[in-house]
């Protein structure tokens, strides 16, 4: 697909491979920081309000680490920053990155066992001083198109 070259610099602020390559496939170009949080931190009781406020956190982390003055600081009404996060909720328990090994096979165990469960997303895009909140990946991505 070829490069697509929006009126706007893209930073990812995720580390998420599946996020990279959905930017990469529909033809962006972008920078990838992380945001270094303790997500552990970070309690919400609702897993809708918990992935929100973890995006906005992400967010937060990343602007403090943007440098001041130069090119960047000039562009940054035409910088779009995207975080986002995910948790799933697994019989009642917000369940989010496994802290092992053993806790990962558990959850694949309980996944397999035919259990639906809800996932919960937010995406957060700042742009042009703005704050815009999504609830899929995919939204942010049709915005895009439109800026």
């Amino acid at each position: 697909m070829a490069t697509k070259n929006p009126p706007f610099k893209i930073i990812l602020g995720s580390s998420s491979k599946a996020r990279r390559e959905i930017l990469s496939e529909m033809g962006y170009e972008f920078t990838v920081m992380t945001a270094d949080i303790d997500e552990k931190c970070i309690r919400r009781e609702k897993p809708e309000d918990l992935v929100m406020a973890l995006a906005e956190a992400k967010a937060d982390a990343i602007v403090q680490r943007l440098p001041t003055g130069g090119p960047l600081e000039e562009d940054a009404s035409t910088t779009l920053l995207i975080t986002a996060d995910t948790v799933v909720v697994y019989r009642g328990v917000i369940r989010e990155k496994p802290t092992s090994e053993k806790e990962a096979r558990d959850f694949i165990k309980g996944f397999h066992n035919g259990c639906q469960f809800p996932a919960f997303v937010a995406v957060i895009g700042r742009y042009n001083s703005h704050i815009h909140k999504f609830e899929h990946f995919q939204d942010i991505l049709v915005v895009m198109q439109q800026w």
